[in-house]
């Protein structure tokens, strides 16, 4: 069953080398890391804190291109 709210998945993202953390929509464009002083490189490490919707890779860290997974998941449906 496809959820009406994959739409509105989002995923609350901190960056581990200066504690900024904001919440972002999926699919995630990667430029808008800099919200959070990233700089968008598939390298750089994240912390996935919260998630709200169907999207979801788990909590913990994660590089940058890991999140390319929570972008097919929304694609998808």
């Amino acid at each position: 069953m496809v959820s009406k709210y994959m739409g509105s998945s989002k995923v609350l993202i901190r960056n581990p080398e200066n504690g900024r953390k904001a919440w972002f929509g999926l699919p995630l464009y990667f430029g808008q890391l800099t919200r959070i002083g990233l700089q968008g490189s598939y390298e750089e490490q994240i912390e996935v804190v919260e998630y709200q919707g169907s999207a979801f890779i788990g909590f913990g860290y994660f590089t940058v291109e890991d999140l390319e997974q929570l972008n097919r998941q929304v694609e998808d449906y």
